[in-house]
């Protein structure tokens, strides 16, 4: 009898051993799944948006930059209170429009496929609305010009953000809240 349960008991511990390592191997999988699931879901050439939210991140720290600087400039050179000083830096020409020439293309593309009724945003602010309606305007134009005729959409876009822009395009309550965190 005592053999028997010497049996019994190795068998057990065998099958415990079994147990515990296909319960690694599953944890061992699940944690992999997990990894490439996050490096998937992070990387840009898989995941578009992230590519363009990391765009924008740098995008909107360079144009703070840029709006600080020209804040700074107005506060040293002239004698003017911080909110006028933040009136002139909003109005000052910028280096580019701080757009992506992808959420311009984007933008194109709505306007271009939009009826008369859904071509309106409701919920996007005046100042964007009005950056929006320049570009849109200049690629009209640009996109008749035979030197850029061949040009695709897409093209046309990235030149038509990385050209100097009139304003930063921005409220003057939003640039104080972004010159104070500064």
């Amino acid at each position: 009898m005592g053999a028997f349960f010497n049996l019994i008991n190795v068998i057990m511990r065998g099958k415990n051993l079994e147990c515990q390592q296909s319960h690694h191997i599953f944890a061992t999988q699940s944690r992999r799944k997990e990894h490439l699931r996050h490096n998937r879901d992070n990387d840009p050439l898989t995941n578009p948006s992230t590519e363009n939210n990391t765009m924008e991140n740098t995008f909107t720290k360079e144009r703070d930059r840029e709006l600080y600087a020209t804040y700074l400039k107005f506060m040293n050179e002239i004698n003017v209170t911080h909110s006028e000083a933040v009136a002139l830096a909003v109005k000052s020409p910028a280096s580019r429009y701080w757009i992506s020439p992808d959420y311009l293309y984007r933008e194109i593309r709505r306007r271009e496929n939009a009826t008369e009724n859904s071509g309106i945003r409701k919920k996007r602010t005046l100042c964007k609305t009005e950056v929006y309606d320049q570009l849109y305007s200049d690629y009209l134009t640009i996109r008749m010009k035979p030197t850029y005729r061949k040009l695709s959409m897409q093209a046309i876009c990235d030149l038509l953000v990385n050209r100097p822009a009139p304003s930063f395009f921005i409220s003057p309550k939003r640039a104080d809240e972004l010159i104070k965190q500064h």
